[in-house]
């Protein structure tokens, strides 16, 4: 059971309020007594049996000696940070230690560390480590931090060789400055990250970095850097032929991945070809460029027309030259020039109010017209429409709404997209005569609205209406539920 959660009971008093059990020596440092052990499991919420304990923290206590951990043979994590050690004395009883972490002591001796068979991570950074040994028995360690110490020469050092079990060690920030260092390390076998940095050594080697790669051959990382494969291999040349070699080596691994990406390619083109066979042995010959349809160049021919005419409106003539020579183009017509479509204002009710002039109906215009003509009829377009706004004439009475649709010519983009609603059958065959509108009740008039839907559904029939409005877009309605489609053309 966890002391945090205890039943309380009659005169019960939670143990912030209990008398502390810590207690000092002489000189003011924190003794390690069990009643205190026990008080700080119980402050960390850890259970009040020793041995169940699998982590214990006992970090900036101020202890100065390791003491009472007996009863904790638990343990697998110990902090002992920022305490005033001496001596890793006291921990023999912790055969099932993994980690321990006692950085920022005073522990100038590694030492009774030699029954942690199972130990794995030890970190003694900020200590006052003059020489590296007790690690002899320590066959399962792999992470040693001796980082912020005060080893110097390959003496210092040398007790590293009784753990050739160690992958990452870092002594950086030491007062290392023979180069011998290097034979050590380059004796630990298994030895992948290493960080030297902050020590005068790297200023005495020549070429640190190749050395150092070339000399330890298992290393993955080095100080702040990883170690690739590529470089790996570059640094081995130089090692045996000098720049030369090494340069040579890189222009090797240059060509290598030019290759493997030629492979790439021509195995991905293979690919390509024999599914193209498969297709081709599936289905026939391949298709050859897709043909459109006349009214989709034809709706492609009005969109130019468009751009052409606006480009008269606000540019000069020659501007819009090159988009009419592209309309005659691909009408297939010779050195003249496309006509201009001009737009035919059309009421609420399917109205013809007006287009513009030229003998070709519908508004068609000829382009021969000069810039005066133009500006008249621009000046029309906007008095017809601003008389379009102002008083649009009435509608026709709703029983002649129901029984006749009112024919208008607003172009073949209508014509086309009426004919592709499905359950229109009305629409597609007032296509293959030619464009239609039917006007439908105004949205003001509700009352007349509601009649004209009950006449709709008492009849059983689908009513589709062309919507004209204000800025040239055509509304198209169904008398369905829901149903309703948009187009742009030409009013």
């Amino acid at each position: 059971m966890l002391l945090a959660e205890r039943p309380t009971f009659a005169g019960y008093r939670p143990w912030s309020s209990r008398r502390d059990a810590k207690e000092v020596d002489e000189h003011g440092s924190t003794l390690m007594t069990p009643r205190y052990l026990l008080q700080l499991c119980r402050e960390q919420k850890l259970y009040q049996t020793p041995e169940l304990n699998d982590k214990m923290y006992l970090h900036f206590k101020g202890f100065s000696k390791i003491e009472n951990l007996e009863p904790y043979t638990g343990l697998r994590s110990l902090w002992l940070e920022g305490n005033g050690l001496t001596s890793l004395g006291g921990l023999a009883s912790l055969t099932d230690l993994r980690c321990l972490f006692a950085s920022q002591n005073c522990i100038e001796e590694i030492t009774h560390l030699s029954t942690l068979h199972t130990l794995d991570t030890l970190n003694l950074d900020n200590n006052l480590l003059k020489r590296v040994s007790g690690l002899a028995g320590l066959t399962r360690l792999k992470t040693l931090q001796l980082a912020n110490n005060f080893l110097k020469d390959k003496a210092s050092v040398e007790g590293l060789k009784e753990c050739p079990g160690i992958t990452v060690l870092d002594l950086a920030n030491n007062k290392l400055e023979d180069v011998d260092v290097v034979d050590v390390l380059a004796e630990l076998p298994n030895l992948a990250v290493l960080n030297l940095m902050s020590n005068p050594v790297i200023a005495k080697i020549k070429n640190y970095r190749r050395v150092m790669i070339s000399r330890i051959k298992s290393l993955t990382y080095l100080d702040d850097r990883p170690v690739f494969d590529k470089e790996r291999l570059a640094t081995e040349a130089w090692a045996r032929g000098g720049p030369e070699a090494e340069k040579a080596e890189r222009e090797r691994q240059r060509d290598e991945e030019r290759k493997a990406q030629d492979r790439n390619f021509e195995a991905l083109k293979k690919l390509q070809t024999e599914a193209r066979a498969r297709r081709i042995e599936k289905y026939g010959e391949e298709e050859t460029e897709p043909a459109y349809s006349p009214k989709l160049k034809q709706m492609r021919n009005d969109m130019l027309r468009k751009i052409d005419d606006d480009d008269n409106d606000n540019d000069d003539a020659g501007d819009a030259e090159p988009a009419r020579r592209e309309i005659a183009a691909a009408e297939g017509g010779g050195g003249g020039v496309a006509p201009i479509r001009r737009f035919v204002e059309m009421s609420t009710a399917g109205k013809r109010i007006g287009g513009g002039g030229g003998g070709g109906g519908g508004g068609v215009d000829s382009d021969s017209d000069d810039g005066d003509d133009d500006a008249d009829i621009d000046q029309q377009q906007v008095t017809k429409k601003s008389q379009n706004v102002a008083s649009p004439p009435p509608p026709p009475p709703l029983e002649q709404r129901r029984g006749e649709a009112v024919i208008v010519e607003h172009g073949d983009l209508l014509s086309e997209i009426a004919a592709t609603i499905p359950h229109l059958a009305e629409a597609r065959a007032a296509a293959a005569h030619g464009s239609w509108i039917r006007e439908i009740p105004d949205d003001d008039d509700e009352e007349e609205e509601e009649d004209y839907d009950d006449a709709a559904e008492e009849a059983d029939e689908n009513i589709p209406a062309f919507e004209a409005e204000e800025n040239g877009r055509l509304r198209l309605k169904s008398s369905r539920i829901g149903e309703r489609r948009e187009a742009w053309g030409e009013q």
